[in-house]
């Protein structure tokens, strides 16, 4: 799954360098045509490094733009299995998700919460971040966002800081299970970009849904 390019990037730098004072690890195959010479290859046997090939795959798949990030993930076999995605959907979900992908491959196992409501819910981080006023928050919390004029990033952002502030509570109060209660998981991309992307109507369904679930996983009355 690794990016021809990446593979050439490190292939490359297994003996030579730039040149004095010039640290760049990142090359296009463009860039070492041109900056490639014979006389600066080291004598010193080569070694080769996996972390430094992963952190240079990163940063190829960062130089890719979000539409031939598409067409490949488009491509792949979960992609197929889902059935058709629009593709206006699926740049906005590349354009949050683009920065913490390694590999192209790894993109529906990352995005697989855009495409469809979890069905389970990260247990660790529910017993950490759900306690026994959480379900009443987060009911809140929807009432809140069903009244935003407009369902986006800035809109939501202060739908739930009204709601922390009425009880005097940090924002993270309400953050964290927000985003366990929509994703399942406890990492992600920023929570109210999230949101927006996701919609009014999916992220309504899931919060209620969470608000049923959850308190009986964890055994709250």
């Amino acid at each position: 799954g690794y990016e021809k390019s990446a593979i050439l990037n490190c292939i490359a730098l297994l003996g030579w360098n730039p040149g004095e004072g010039d640290d760049r690890q990142v090359f296009s195959l463009d860039d070492l045509i041109k900056e490639f010479s014979l006389g600066r290859i080291n004598k010193a046997a080569a070694i080769f490094d996996l972390k430094k090939l992963n952190w240079i795959n990163k940063e190829h798949v960062m130089r890719r733009s979000p539409e031939s990030i598409a067409a490949a993930v488009s491509a792949l076999p979960a992609a197929k299995a889902g059935g058709d995605v629009d593709q206006a959907y699926l740049l906005r979900v590349i354009g949050l998700l683009h920065e913490r992908l390694h590999f192209v491959g790894d993109f529906w196992k990352m995005a697989d919460y855009f495409f469809k409501d979890p069905d389970n819910y990260e247990l660790e981080a529910l017993e950490k971040r759900w306690s026994g006023d959480t379900a009443a928050l987060l009911i809140e919390f929807c009432r809140e966002i069903e009244s935003v004029e407009i369902f986006d990033a800035a809109g939501i952002d202060q739908a739930l800081r009204t709601v922390a502030e009425r009880h005097a509570l940090k924002g993270s109060a309400l953050i964290h299970p927000v985003r366990l209660a929509v994703t399942g998981v406890s990492v992600g991309p920023g929570l109210f970009e999230l949101l927006q992307v996701l919609g009014r109507e999916t992220v309504l369904r899931r919060m209620t849904r969470a608000i049923e679930k959850v308190p009986t996983i964890l055994g709250i009355n």
